[in-house]
């Protein structure tokens, strides 16, 4: 494929400008004309069909501790605490701030958290759009695009973390896009800005960082002629730092990954990182050197390396001064860096079953045969893929088999992407036609940030979380695929147009908790009377629940305070109670000692009411009950939930 927004020079040719008549400058400046006019139509449609698209799903897919965690902590920054020195915060605190703000401006209910991601999306939709446009023509962007949206926040709209992580890296992409077009350090500033914003919303935006930062190693390699020059010793302390330092990020994964150390964890999670770490350490280590001298090396890479920084900097530094006048840092650092760790050794999700492995790399061989044939051949070859593709389309509504073809084939895309876009940036100047040094630095920008980020989805990696990584891994396969000449586009545009089916007919319309692993009808369909529900559509049975549970709890708490648990903040939120502990998820709570602690509080708060979730995540269900059976003798059963009150 050609891509049109790269000129001759850009393609490796000379910049030949052809001598023109007044009559052939009068057809090109029509035809300018109307490839301007298809494009921004091209984009409006894509802009207001995504917007359309979410906005019909806007209201679906509840998960009750998701959306009351967010709504909770929102409230207890509306009513003046601080994240991590008031409450414990299970993000960095950026989005408790966000969504008060969502709060003063829509209402305090839960669909004002959902309007506030929404907006965001609209923001989102050009800067993907952007990206889809440097690497193809007008038209496949507007498909590419449209296949990303699908794929990504209409699926599960709540108002999580990483969706806002999504879309501070796309934003991310954008500005080193332009900077490979434009090296300015403003370019790289604002990259810095997004990482920043994305660690302030969750602490996985360093994966982001990281990215970028792999990203940079390259490009100073290529600005450097680390692959052209004769070899030498100049440069080998930055090439032994460049290695030392690939290695011990490398070595961070490894820790990461320890306590789940299995075969679908190494492919998802360490091979992508890996497979980038190897072409750069090969890239300085390969017999071909350059000839700066490793002082200049250096200095070229602080010199994209501090902008790109300080834009990370700026914005973390500005949200820490509420902590530095309270003297709560210790309590910031805390909750940030300690807290998580008992995440990421609390449930484990592995991403998908060690035989489900085989199918992206399945599906890369039959699109490589689609590259290798031509002609007549080619069409049959694609007309029998398309006819399959639609079998398993159709049977997916009724078959798991079928459904978890096509559901792994797209949730494995990642390392066989990555590995062959590696191959591709390596090998490219034997094995393919050249390619020219912007297009390879776009695609090391897609397969960094898109390895990096895909990190997120450790050690709890239920299906849904494929979506918040799925459109950085679909700009990166386009990336890939584009990078090789000869594209079966009728081929390509047939696994893009199942892929979209099959998001749009099957995963969207089913079931949020069977997505991924089959079709169900989508139940989500009643709404609770409660105010602050906010309009979010929920199973008949879980309105009928709240409807009735909460009324209960007001009428024997008499405006006291209550306790709810484990894990169900959206008790708290939904019948606007005060919770006078600092958790919304008691596993992140000290075992030792807790009996003692909610004693205590219960007399300190002259608390009236307990309820009881038997269907938390938290192994504190007995010491929890234990309490409440011997202070509140009272109860009535409510669906998953036991209420007890005392007089």
């Amino acid at each position: 494929l050609i891509l049109t927004d790269v000129g001759t020079e850009e393609r490796g040719y000379p910049n030949m400008e052809p001598k023109q008549t007044k009559k052939s400058c009068g057809i090109t400046e029509k035809k300018l004309e109307a490839s301007r006019l298809r494009a921004t139509l091209s984009f409006f449609g894509v802009w207001i069909a995504s917007g359309v698209y979410l906005g019909a799903n806007l209201m679906r897919g509840w998960i009750a501790p998701d959306d009351g965690t967010a709504a909770q902590s929102a409230e207890r920054v509306l009513r003046g605490q601080l994240p991590h020195r008031d409450f414990v915060d299970v993000y960095t605190g950026g989005l408790s701030y966000l969504h008060a703000l969502a709060f003063r401006e829509f209402g305090v209910n839960l669909g004002s958290l959902r309007w506030m991601l929404f907006l965001f999306f609209l923001i989102w939709v050009p800067a993907l759009y952007f990206l889809a446009t440097e690497l193809t023509e007008d038209w496949a962007a507007a498909g590419l695009t449209l296949l990303a949206v699908v794929w990504s926040v209409p699926n599960f709209p709540s108002p999580m973390a990483s969706w806002y992580n999504l879309f501070f890296a796309t934003f991310g992409v954008a500005a080193l896009f332009c900077y490979v077009k434009r090296p300015l350090a403003r370019w790289l500033f604002a990259a810095g800005i997004c990482g920043g914003l994305s660690f302030l919303v969750k602490s996985v935006g360093l994966y982001y960082i990281a990215g970028v930062l792999l990203f940079l190693v390259y490009r100073e390699q290529s600005q450097s002629g680390a692959s052209a020059q004769p070899a030498g010793k100049a440069s080998r302390v930055y090439s032994g730092f460049v290695a030392a330092s690939l290695l011990g990020f490398l070595g961070m994964i490894g820790m990461l990954v320890r306590q789940q150390f299995e075969v679908t964890v190494l492919v998802h999670f360490v091979l992508p990182s890996a497979a980038l770490a190897a072409l750069l350490i090969a890239r300085e280590w390969s017999g071909r050197s350059p000839s700066h001298s490793s002082v200049e090396r250096f200095l070229a890479l602080f010199r994209m390396d501090v902008p790109f920084l300080a834009g990370v900097i700026l914005p973390v530094a500005l949200f820490l001064i509420p902590y530095i006048k309270a003297h709560a840092l210790p309590d910031f650092f805390q909750g940030v860096f300690v807290l998580p760790a008992k995440r990421v050794l609390g449930p484990f999700v592995p991403p998908t079953r060690p035989e489900l492995l085989l199918f992206p790399p399945i599906l890369a061989i039959i699109i490589d045969l689609g590259y290798r044939t031509r002609g007549r051949e080619r069409a049959i070859f694609t007309g029998v893929v398309s006819l399959l593709g639609v079998f398993l389309l159709i049977a997916s509504f009724r078959h798991q088999v079928a459904y978890g073809v096509l559901w792994q084939t797209i949730r494995g895309m990642i390392p066989v992407v990555t590995a062959i876009g590696v191959a591709a940036l390596y090998y490219y100047q034997k094995a393919f036609t050249p390619l020219a040094e912007p297009v390879q630095e776009r695609l090391m920008i897609l397969l960094s940030l898109c390895a990096a980020c895909s990190l997120a989805q450790f050690p709890f990696a239920p299906p849904v979380y494929f979506c918040y990584v799925a459109p950085l891994a679909l700009l990166a396969a386009a990336a890939v695929l584009v990078s090789f000449t000869g594209a079966p586009r009728l081929l390509l545009a047939s696994a893009g147009t199942i892929a979209f089916l099959f998001a749009v007919l099957v995963l969207r319309s089913g079931g949020l908790m069977d997505l991924g692993w089959h079709y169900s009808p989508n139940r989500q369909k009643a709404q609770m009377v409660l105010p602050r529900a906010g309009g979010i559509r929920v199973f008949p049975e879980s309105a009928a629940m709240y409807d009735e549970m909460i009324p209960l709890i007001r009428e024997h708490a008499k405006g006291h305070a209550i306790i709810a648990g484990p894990d169900c903040p959206e008790v708290y939120f939904l019948g606007d109670f005060e919770n006078p502990t600092r958790t919304m998820y008691e596993f992140l709570e000290e075992r030792q000692g807790y009996e003692g602690r909610i004693e205590k509080l219960i007399e300190e708060r002259s608390v009236k009411v307990v309820v009881l979730n038997s269907l938390a995540y938290s192994a504190f269900l007995d010491p929890l009950r234990s309490v409440a059976l011997e202070h509140f003798p009272s109860a009535q059963q409510v669906g998953a939930f036991e209420v007890r009150w005392r007089p």
